[in-house]
This record gives C-alpha cells, structure tokens and sequence, in this order.
C-alpha cells in the first residue's frame, strides 16, 4: 500500500464528507506513448522506483512483430493505496481577517489533513467520456457543491455533464480546456475518515 496527497477545493471536501463525491478526473501528463492496452502493476522490467506501483500500459506496434511497451505510473495510486487530502481550510489552522481558517494547500502536511481517502478504481479516459452518473459521482448533483441542481430536459436545466464542463473549466480551462478533451486518470475513492 502507498499513500501520497491529493488537492481539492474546500467545496470538493465538503462533498466528499457529505458522502456525495466518489471520483475526481486528472490530467495525464505522462508519455502516452501507442495504444492504451491497460491499467496493471509491473513486478519485473522496470527502474526499482516503479515496480509494483499502479498505472497505464500503453503498446505500440511496429510491424513484423515488433511491440514496444511504456509504462507511466499513476500519481494517484491505485486500488488499495491511500491519499490523504490536502485543502487550503483547517479547523485549527489560524483565523484569516475574513474570519476564515486558512493555509495554502501546498503547505498543508500529512497532520493538518482532514481526512484520508482509499483508491477503489483507476482507470484512463478522454475527458468527454464521462458518463451522467460518473459526473454525479464527481459531487456535482448534490449541496454543498452547488454546481448542479437536479432537472430533466423539459425545464431546460443543464445536465451533470454540462456542469462538470464548467466546473472543469473552471480549475483547469487556462491550460487544459474541456474542448481539447484530454485524457485524465479517473480516481474512484472512498473515505476512510481523519
């Protein structure tokens, strides 16, 4: 089992507690070197430092027999291994003039967590590829959220997809917008407490 952070919004963590966010959707940055044959551990041909860690397989193909594979491992982890969260809001961190407990998550350390969280799936996917219910389990069709209040296509109201669109754009647009449908790690997780 290995264990690292992960950043979210204090709306996300709010979700997340509330028991409404099961997923969260990361950019690749890795090599994506050929066609994606699979999520996997590697136990022999590697660098020591990436035996036995989760992430995607890709193959490409060359002809007369000829296949090469890559391997870039998940930042995230995969099933079984553990992130605790990383957010800029702490009960016991110092009040801001606001009022508001605040420190920027990239100081937050692994005591000021508010919660640890267990990867129960992974898998890689274009960014559009997100399913209505997959968009649901990103938090967005419940409080405190707030990006997506449930409605059917006869009031016009957006879709959870639609709302993850904006939300998406919102985080990520400058650099990597919902249009250029990237490909992303998909986390499932589950909350295992503090």
């Amino acid at each position: 089992m290995r264990e690292g952070p992960i950043a979210f919004t204090k709306e996300m963590c709010a979700a997340i507690f509330a028991g409404h966010k099961k997923q969260t959707r990361r950019i690749f940055k890795g090599e994506a070197y050929g066609d994606f044959e699979c999520i996997c551990t590697v136990e022999k041909g590697l660098s020591k430092n990436l035996l036995n860690r989760w992430g995607a397989m890709f193959c490409s193909d060359f002809g007369a027999g000829f296949k090469m594979r890559s391997f870039d491992p998940s930042p995230y982890g995969g099933p079984g291994d553990r992130l605790w969260i990383k957010t800029g809001y702490y009960k016991d961190a110092p009040k801001t003039p606001s009022g508001r407990r605040y420190i920027p998550p990239m100081f937050c350390k692994r005591d000021r967590s508010p919660g640890t969280l267990e990867v129960v799936g992974l898998r890689l996917e274009r960014l559009q590829s997100i399913t209505e219910a997959d968009a649901q389990e990103e938090g967005l069709s419940h409080e405190p959220c707030g990006w997506f209040v449930p409605g059917n296509a006869k009031t016009g109201a957006p879709t959870a997809v639609e709302c993850f669109s904006q939300l998406w754009d919102s985080i990520n647009g400058e650099k990597y917008p919902w249009e250029s449908n990237s490909l992303v790690w998909v986390v499932e997780f589950k909350l295992l407490g503090p």
